[in-house]
């Protein structure tokens, strides 16, 4: 396989893995909207549950990828890929949820918001925290749920600097260099 066709191979199926790992991300979000619209923002295990499935489909399409590239890639290789995933699917989540609060439920930012500042409060006055401490917290928490074009882009910047972190780790597990030399066949003969 040349190198532009192997090239074109991988950004294909990064691109086709990004789009099925976004879907799957979304269809995540609407079933967790439609048992209970607070869930994914207020349990912790709904949400570590998700972050892991996302890390375990990245693998597993870079794994995936590396084959069809013919089992080997650099580094470099990986990290691009995995990388090129992650934007695909932290692009379309961003859309999505945009979408969510600002036009499939406009009441979703506020309940959130009031939901994720009880858990907090909870949370610190029993850690003993001061209760002006909490309310200066509980004041920064209010406005970032809100659908608006700045929350959207500011929630893609750290969802794509937590993903390219992750996915540098991942690309240093599956990165798979070629051997230096071809195997021999001893059935040769000269």
């Amino acid at each position: 396989m040349s190198d532009e066709s192997r090239a074109a191979t991988i950004n294909k199926l990064s691109i086709r893995y990004g789009l099925i790992i976004g879907v799957i991300s979304i269809v995540l979000t609407l079933i967790f909207w439609v048992i209970d619209p607070l869930m994914q923002y207020t349990n912790s295990w709904v949400s570590f549950l998700v972050f892991v499935l996302m890390i375990v489909l990245l693998v597993v399409f870079g794994i995936e990828t590396r084959k069809a590239a013919g089992g080997y890639w650099t580094f470099g290789e990986a990290f691009k890929s995995l990388l090129l995933m992650s934007v695909i699917v932290s692009i379309l989540t961003a859309v999505f949820n945009y979408i969510l609060f600002a036009f499939i439920d406009p009441t979703l930012s506020q309940r959130v918001s009031e939901a994720v500042i009880t858990k907090l409060n909870d949370q610190l006055s029993s850690s003993g925290i001061s209760q002006d401490k909490i309310d200066e917290m509980s004041k920064s928490v209010e406005g970032k749920l809100q659908p608006s074009i700045t929350n959207m882009g500011v929630n893609l910047g750290i969802g794509l600097v937590i993903y390219a972190v992750i996915d540098l780790i991942i690309a240093a597990i599956i990165k798979k260099n070629p051997p230096l030399f071809a195997p021999v066949d001893d059935d040769v003969t000269v």
